[in-house]
């Protein structure tokens, strides 16, 4: 019995007769057995009828060899190649070959090899030779001597121990002294169950890479199974469905179930990082808006809780963007120290930190560098050099008004050298055109404190208020509001329970008193001005031509420079300054004169010194006596001098006694 290369099919045929010697026969692979240990490894099988699909799911027909025993049919059993037994030298069905010519032709046809390093193959007829290797870069070379002219050499890259290899097959292409001095290339192994077909020209350096066979088929006759990673060409795949056939990637995938999930990866469990979707892209336009990752939901209607996004470890969600774009990020656990559940960075500095401590109730928001400004449910905290601001109301905008620490302890409103000013509403409304409103500002270099009004708003007195009680009040102006001005006391304004001086102070700090104003000392209430001092009335201007001067103990005097004569008036009535009834204590050219004068409409009135006969009067320091007694009026007939001689003494002593004449 020998065996014969097919040009033709590409298989090894049997010539001759004989025995032959198989460890089982079955219809198809299926068929196969899987128990482990029975067969042993190395076992051969004829299949006799090819079953599934080509590149989805196809088993030739068949010598099939159990190179593992794992008891997984798929992983045990590897093709070995075609076995033509409907004809051989006129025989049909079962054909017997003898076990001597089997097991020759099968050790040559058949092998393994393990690769770990570089490796020499013998040189043979026909021959198919599985190849295994872990993590090597090797070079593996087809015979240079002892081939003949249409040698076939099939190497297969195994499925079990192809792990991370690269194995190189080259040819010699140049020789000296009977070895190859110059190699070439012809294809590499570099991942599980690949194969390649190599022929020689009988030459030391003519092995040439057959064309592997290629088979196509309607996409509508594939209609199950698995496909073959060995048989899909990924450097440039053929066109998927609504995809755009490309150099080693589909450009377009689409996909529109109405239920169940378009795209599923289930990955194994892992030692090392495997990441399900690791994609990499270029941008290389600085015209062009990229967008790396796009998802497009059309909302016609779902629950409230749909989520467009979800990550999930174990069974917590730790990230979810729902339908109306609400995100949430979760933490599986709590510690004791704190941990930065979400992070913001530039380079390596944290810029928002979202921070965990283990505490339901002390969560913390970090900004800024290494999170010194934190919100947390105690309060918000910023960092000594930072400030709370506000600005022009644009994202990353500058701030115009800020609240900063000055010290320990010590809140500041400042900003350069703009002066500042902080308000507190009564009322308002949202376009602050019509408010009431009390303020401290710095205007023109002078502090102001008070209250204002715009619109609709009313105008509002202003309290100073120590221990509850109101100390001192200014009104809001009005003629009817109690006060008017200003008033200094109780709640009352001015009760009888305490007692409350102004003084007023002149001097270096204030050190002499100017005067002093008891509304209420000792139910008494007075005015009182310093001794050297006076108060001064003006009806403009700041220096008073008016003035109440002390002039000595108990001495008030109405005086104004050295030689200005002063009036004091006393008004009956007053209409207006020019229509009124008054009287007059004047100096005028050096004469000092009461009298009484009217205008307008008012009357002259007369002016009476003493209110009854009894109301003592005396003149140039005489002493004052009531109203003298009536001098009778002289009587008698013609000239009688001792009468009126006596009469006239009686005018004389009552002149005498008013002080009117010595």
């Amino acid at each position: 019995m020998s065996w014969s290369f097919n040009p033709f099919t590409g298989n090894l045929d049997i010539v001759g007769g004989g025995a032959v010697v198989f460890e089982g026969e079955v219809e198809t692979f299926a068929d196969l057995p899987e128990t482990v240990g029975d067969p042993a490894v190395g076992a051969s099988y004829l299949v006799r009828s090819s079953t599934g699909v080509w590149l989805v799911s196809r088993k030739q027909a068949g010598i099939w060899i159990r190179r593992y025993d794992t008891g997984v049919r798929a992983t045990d059993w590897e093709y070995g190649g075609d076995y033509p037994v409907n004809s051989v030298n006129g025989q049909t069905g079962n054909v017997s070959l003898t076990a001597a010519d089997v097991s020759a032709a099968w050790a040559l046809a058949v092998s393994s090899q393990f690769i770990s390093s570089n490796t020499l193959l013998s040189a043979g007829r026909n021959s198919r030779i599985t190849l295994s290797a872990v993590n090597q870069t090797v070079n593996v070379d087809l015979p240079y001597s002892g081939n003949a002219d249409g040698d076939v050499v099939t190497l297969v890259a195994s499925s079990g121990l192809f792990t991370g290899s690269t194995l190189s097959i080259r040819t010699a292409t140049g020789m000296s002294g009977g070895l190859p001095v110059t190699y070439a290339t012809l294809a590499t192994l570099t991942a599980p169950n690949q194969s390649f077909t190599f022929v020689s020209n009988g030459t030391a350096t003519g092995w040439t890479l057959r064309a592997v066979d290629t088979h196509t088929h309607a996409a509508s006759n594939i209609t199950s199974g698995t496909f073959n990673n060995a048989r899909i060409n990924f450097a440039a795949p053929d066109s998927i469905g609504s995809t755009t056939r490309n150099t080693g990637a589909f450009t377009n995938l689409s996909a529109a179930p109405t239920s169940g999930s378009a795209l599923t990866l289930t990955g194994g469990t892992v030692t090392a990082s495997a990441p399900l979707i690791d994609a990499t892209q270029t941008w290389n336009n600085g015209a062009v808006t990229f967008t790396g990752l796009a998802a497009t939901i059309t909302n016609t209607a779902s629950a409230t809780s749909s989520l467009v996004a979800r990550l999930t470890v174990g069974s917590t969600n730790v990230f979810e963007v729902d339908g109306r774009g609400f995100t949430k990020v979760r933490a599986t656990t709590s510690t004791a120290t704190f941990v930065s559940i979400f992070e913001v960075l530039r380079s390596a500095t944290s810029l928002v930190r979202l921070r965990d401590d283990g505490d339901v109730s002390a969560n913390s928001f970090g900004v800024g560098l290494a999170g010194n400004s934190v919100m947390t449910s105690t309060g918000i905290g910023v960092q000594s050099t930072a400030s709370i601001g506000f600005g022009d109301g644009t994202f990353g905008g500058s701030r115009d008004a800020e609240w900063r620490r000055d010290a320990a302890d010590t809140i500041a409103q400042r900003r350069l050298a703009n002066p500042q000013t902080f308000r507190l509403y009564n009322t308002t409304d949202a376009g602050l055109a019509n408010y009431e409103r009390g303020f401290m500002r710095w205007s023109s270099n002078i502090l102001q404190i008070g209250t204002e009004k715009l619109g609709t708003g009313s105008r509002r007195t202003l309290e100073f208020v120590t221990d509850g009680t109101a100390r001192w009040r200014v009104g809001d102006g009005s003629i009817s509001s109690s006060p008017s001005m200003l008033a200094l006391g109780n709640t009352a304004i001015f009760g009888t329970n305490e007692s409350y001086n102004v003084i007023i102070a002149t001097g270096s700090q204030g050190t002499v008193n100017a005067g002093l104003f008891s509304p209420n000392n000792a139910n008494t209430g007075y005015l009182a001005i310093g001794e050297s001092l006076h108060l001064g009335l003006t009806s403009s201007g700041t220096s008073g031509d008016v003035r109440l001067v002390r002039d000595a103990a108990n001495v008030l005097a109405l005086r104004n420079g050295a030689s200005t004569p002063q009036t004091y008036r006393i008004y009956n009535t007053f209409a207006s300054t020019t229509s009124f009834e008054r009287a007059n204590f004047r100096w005028a050219s050096n004469e000092f004169i009461i009298d009484a004068e009217a205008g307008g409409t008012g009357t002259l009135r007369g002016i009476k010194l003493g209110s009854a006969t009894s109301s003592l009067l005396g003149f140039y320091g005489a002493t004052p006596v009531d109203r003298p007694a009536t001098v009778a009026d002289p009587t008698g007939g013609g000239t009688i001098d001792a009468e009126a001689r006596t009469a006239i003494n009686d005018i004389i002593d009552r002149l005498q006694e008013l002080g009117l004449i010595a």
